[in-house]
């Protein structure tokens, strides 16, 4: 089957940030590489996703299920003070007095853009993580909760079982997914949204959440919609007993 598994991916809320942004004010469109990479490490217990090599040695696709809703919201920012005021606690502790007082932060109001009840189809092809992603997947038995973008926007996933998938190369190709802006389009869907998404595809090993050092960038198209290119390399994909709308699709890994 080419290492390759399906499932679905959705959730109330998102926010995939783009790492070449200096804040996470606006969103992505879709979960990018590295995103895809946590879920996966999620999925089947990679407790440090920085550090594995093998995890971000994978080919995959999103195929848009839900219109690409988007909303702004204010949030409260406030900063974490537990650090100061840790030897204060220790001293109070042991019996020492302290005179001065924790400095607490005023929050901060922040607007923030969120995708309202994203949905997607998530292809992956992992030659290293294949079958525990799969098995994992199957029994909906993660090891750790999947998140959309930040720990507060939990997701939920549905395994979809693959009938048939071929590997084909072909011209004048209607394509359900996103594909690389190298490819030559044909013709657009008029009632589709399209944005090109500029993504790494790897997290550097040793940097940290707050000093998070990206690598490998590639530049995607994405749809709502179905797409025709002049000429592609893409997986014909039917899934098994499936409710959800996109029963057969094309599909472009990247």
């Amino acid at each position: 089957m080419n290492n390759i598994v399906a499932f679905e991916l959705r959730g109330n809320f998102a926010s995939f940030a783009d790492p070449l942004g200096i804040s996470n004010t606006f969103s992505l469109p879709m979960p990018t590489k590295t995103a895809i990479a946590g879920i996966i490490g999620a999925m089947i217990g990679i407790d440090d996703v920085k550090s594995d090599e093998d995890l971000y040695d994978f080919k995959y696709s999103i195929v848009s299920l839900n219109p690409l809703v988007k909303q702004t919201f204010s949030q409260n920012f406030i900063a974490d003070y537990t650090s100061s005021v840790k030897s204060k606690f220790d001293k109070i502790k042991k019996g020492e007095k302290v005179i001065e007082s924790p400095s607490f932060v005023k929050p901060k109001p922040t607007n923030r853009e969120l995708l309202i009840n994203p949905k997607y189809i998530v292809i992956v092809e992992h030659s290293h993580y294949y079958q525990k992603l799969e098995q994992n997947l199957k029994n909906r038995t993660p090891k750790y909760p999947i998140y959309l973008g930040n720990s507060e926007f939990a997701g939920t996933f549905e395994y979809l079982e693959i009938e048939t998938i071929k590997s084909l190369e072909g011209d004048h190709i209607q394509v359900n997914s996103i594909f690389p802006q190298e490819y030559e389009i044909e013709s657009f869907d008029l009632n589709s949204i399209y944005t090109t998404v500029r993504m790494a595809t790897k997290v550097e090993k040793g940097s940290f959440d707050n000093n998070r050092k990206y690598s490998n960038y590639q530049t995607v198209v994405f749809s709502t919609g179905t797409t025709t290119l002049k000429k592609c390399q893409y997986y014909s994909i039917r899934l098994k007993e499936t409710f959800i709308s996109k029963e057969y699709m094309n599909v472009v890994l990247v």
